[in-house]
């Protein structure tokens, strides 16, 4: 159904034509729900022949303190006895409002897709901008005329996020309304490890991974593996990632700077560590990397849950690093490389072996999504790395849950990282309803 704006009118009522009145079982004067997001008010209904069928009169005040948009394509559902207005979703994008700057809404607006979305309102929102008592929140919406606008919005059914809340912030927040927040998890690495490493159908694909606790758990590791990886469990963006590799005389450290040192005695082993894990807690993790020329070639794959509420894949790339260097992020990467590229130039695999390694690839990061969801994590929207091994083995090595929209998705088909950028907004539509 459509809306009808009746701007001059009492906001306490809304209007239809006498004949929907009757076909829904209404009664005139009746004081009936109407629902927008997880607000819900009682307004009287009233008849009015002037209206369509398929027609409800309401005027652009919704309550007191919240305005509906009339520039946006905003429908009209009847059921469980009352009214509905929407779609109303909502992206948490920031911590802060003052971060979602014009630039950054320009940037967003490649995020609403704008052929076969048929949206409702969209709007993108900060942390600090919701009002937990009164549930609303300052955002900016997306209008038919592919501009933003500020406004004040009840929070929505549906908010897909990408800053983490809090579980008492978010206790006190869903407190008294039903909303779906998606996407709201923190995965440390070794969180990741805890959660699979007794999952039958993903360890085999999970490097060992332990707590750096001591010299004796680094000892015991690259004894066994000769190289490995320490990397602080919290930080993002390789930041603190260090190589380990057991030499003849001692232990040869390179940090993602490419700079070196040899530690030659214990004494001198156990102060590194010591020092470094003062700093932040660590993981240490077995060595899989895949080299080709004295570069690391992993990829990353895109996991999202799209319209029809299924994991599916919306791009991987392969990502090449500048020689001897440590990781492949942004920063560290010579280039980054179209999947099928990747798996012919550096794996030297047909047509046919491509097909099946990628289908392979997706089908271990689709099980690892469907893990940690069994697991209560709230998931739709991951970035997970994995290394192929010379037998052409899936390593995973990390799931990103508020990975960087980086630089490196315009070097894609735009059809791919539009993708990536829109399958939220068409999964959280699903979640609606409408």
């Amino acid at each position: 159904m459509k809306i009808k704006w009746m701007k001059d009118s009492n906001i306490n009522e809304i209007w239809m034509n006498p004949k929907t009145i009757s076909k829904y079982n209404f009664v005139e004067k009746q004081q009936i729900p109407i629902t927008y997001g997880t607000l819900k008010v009682l307004k009287e209904l009233k008849g009015n022949n002037t209206l369509q069928y398929n027609e409800v009169g309401v005027s652009p005040q919704f309550s007191q303190s919240i305005k509906l948009p009339d520039d946006v394509e905003l429908h009209v559902q009847i059921k469980n006895g009352g009214v509905q207005f929407g779609p109303l979703i909502g992206m948490l994008l920031k911590k802060k409002f003052e971060k979602l700057s014009q630039k950054k809404l320009e940037l967003l607006k490649e995020r609403i897709p704008n052929s076969d979305f048929d949206h409702g309102v969209v709007f993108v929102g900060a942390l600090d901008s919701i009002n937990e008592t009164n549930k609303l929140i300052k955002a900016y919406y997306y209008t038919k005329d592919h501009e933003w606008k500020e406004g004040i919005f009840p929070l929505p059914t549906v908010l897909y996020n990408r800053v983490y809340i809090k579980k008492n912030q978010l206790k006190l927040l869903k407190k008294g309304v039903k909303m779906q927040v998606i996407n709201n998890c923190l995965m440390s690495k070794s969180k990741l490890w805890r959660l699979l490493c007794k999952d039958s159908s993903i360890n085999q694909h999970l490097p060992f991974t332990q707590s750096l606790r001591d010299v004796n758990s680094f000892i015991v590791m690259v004894n066994h593996y000769e190289t490995v990886y320490l990397k602080p469990t919290n930080l993002s963006r390789g930041r603190g990632i260090l190589q380990a590799k057991k030499m003849k005389l001692g232990f040869l450290i390179k940090d993602t700077n490419t700079r070196e040192q040899i530690l030659f005695t214990e004494n001198e082993l156990s102060h590194f560590i010591e020092t470094l894990t003062n700093k932040h807690p660590y993981i240490i993790q077995q060595g899989v990397p895949f080299t080709y020329e004295n570069s690391l070639v992993d990829f990353r794959v895109y996991m999202q849950k799209d319209e029809a509420k299924e994991w599916n894949c919306s791009g991987i790339y392969g990502r090449v690093s500048k020689p001897n260097e440590v990781i492949t992020n942004l920063k560290h990467s010579q280039k980054i490389v179209p999947v099928e590229d990747t798996l012919r130039k550096y794996f030297t695999l047909d047509q046919d072996r491509c097909n099946n390694v990628q289908t392979q690839m997706i089908q271990v990061c689709k099980n690892v999504c469907v893990s940690l969801e069994k697991r209560r994590q709230s998931l739709a929207d991951v970035a997970i790395d994995i290394v192929l091994d010379e037998h052409l083995k899936v390593w995973v090595l990390e799931v990103q849950v508020n990975y960087a929209d980086d630089e490196r998705l315009y070097h894609l088909p735009e059809s791919i990282y539009k993708k990536v950028w829109q399958t939220p907004l068409y999964y959280a539509k699903a979640l609606t309803d409408f």
